[in-house]
């Protein structure tokens, strides 16, 4: 999902016809789903899924008004994360911390898109990523393609179709 104009009203919508879509192993569960609302502008979202007893997904995307657009917003950061599921938080949620075993990592955060794969570090960039387009993933591609990865043990670089190098 490159940037595209958008607005909060819109980004629900699209975010729940989409999970109603959404087909969860019976293994996987919503730890929690939170819209973090600024303004109709301005807001952030987090989603944590556990995907059985030992991995989980973090969705997280931040989204911020679009210069010179009146009334229109882009995702302006994410993190799209899968890995090891390290402890819980009192919040309940999967406790993060960048340092943690990762299977793959989607995102921009401190840095231009780049991805972990397989571990923290390095950070591969995108001119590294040949395949994919990382600023043109969208959550529900990602989380498509963790349960498909889930379900046949296909490699995760086979099922979003890239290579490093």
């Amino acid at each position: 999902m490159r940037a595209q104009p958008t607005d909060h009203a819109k980004f629900t919508a699209w975010r729940e016809s989409n999970a109603q879509n959404l087909n969860l192993p019976l293994d996987w569960k919503e730890l929690s789903c939170k819209d973090t609302l600024a303004s109709e502008l301005v807001w952030k979202f987090e989603w944590y899924l556990s995907c059985g007893p030992d991995k989980y997904v973090r969705i997280w995307e931040r989204y911020e008004r679009w210069p010179k657009l009146l009334g229109a917003s882009r995702r302006a950061s994410f993190v799209y994360h899968y890995g090891a599921l390290v402890g819980i938080g009192k919040d309940g949620n999967p406790t993060y911390n960048p340092k943690n075993p990762v299977d793959i990592r989607i995102d921009n955060i401190n840095r231009p898109y780049h991805m972990h794969f397989g571990a923290p570090d390095p950070h591969h960039d995108q001119s590294v990523i040949k395949g994919l387009t990382l600023e043109d993933m969208d959550m529900f591609e990602f989380l498509n393609g963790i349960i498909r990865h889930r379900s046949n043990n296909k490699p995760l670089n086979k099922i979003f179709g890239f290579t490093i190098g």
